[in-house]
C-alpha cells in the first residue's frame, strides 16, 4: 500500500486537479475571447453593414417601386407599358435598367450576407457557443428603417 501513495502520484493527481479546475476554464475563456475578436474583425465588418443597408434599400425598391412591364408589338409600331400606362421607349429602357441595377446589387449583397451568416453559424456551432446569429435581426431592422424613410418622404411629397 505504501508504493501506491508515492510523492509522484500525489503530484500527478494535484497537477490533474489544477489542470481541470483552473487551467481548462482559463483556456476556454481565452478561446472565447479569440473567437469574439475574429468575429468582430473578419465577419461582422463595415462591408457587411453596408451590404445589409444596400440590400434593404434595394429590396424595398424592388417590392414597392416595381411595375408591371409589358411590350406589345404590331407591324407598324411597338408600344411600351408600365402599369398599363403607355410610356416612351426611352422611359421603358430607363425603368428596366434601374430595376436590373437594383436586382443585381441585391443579389450581390445577399451573397455576402448569406456567406457571413453561414460562417457565423458554423463558428458558433463548432465552438459550442450559445450566441445567437445577429445578422437576420440586423436585416429586419434595416428594412424597417428603409420603410420608415420612404414613409416620411411620401408624407413630405404630398
Amino acid at each position: 500500500m505504501d508504493e501506491f501513495l508515492t510523492v509522484s502520484f500525489i503530484l500527478k493527481a494535484f497537477a490533474v486537479w489544477i489542470g481541470i479546475y483552473f487551467l481548462q476554464p482559463i483556456l476556454f475563456v481565452l478561446r472565447d475571447k479569440a473567437l469574439d475578436w475574429y468575429v468582430r474583425r473578419y465577419v461582422l465588418t463595415e462591408a457587411l453593414d453596408r451590404a445589409i443597408m444596400m440590400r434593404a434599400a434595394d429590396v424595398w425598391v424592388i417590392n414597392n417601386r416595381g411595375k408591371a412591364a409589358k411590350i406589345t408589338a404590331s407591324s407598324d409600331a411597338t408600344t411600351y407599358y408600365l402599369d398599363d400606362v403607355v410610356v416612351t421607349e426611352k422611359q421603358y429602357a430607363e425603368y428596366e435598367r434601374m430595376m436590373h441595377t437594383h436586382i443585381k446589387r441585391e443579389a450581390k449583397c445577399a451573397r455576402l450576407i448569406r456567406n457571413r451568416q453561414f460562417q457565423l453559424t458554423r463558428l458558433f456551432h463548432h465552438y459550442k457557443q450559445e450566441t445567437k446569429n445577429p445578422i437576420p435581426d440586423w436585416e429586419k431592422e434595416a428594412y424597417e428603417h428603409q420603410e420608415a424613410i420612404h414613409k416620411r418622404q411620401d408624407r413630405h411629397s404630398q
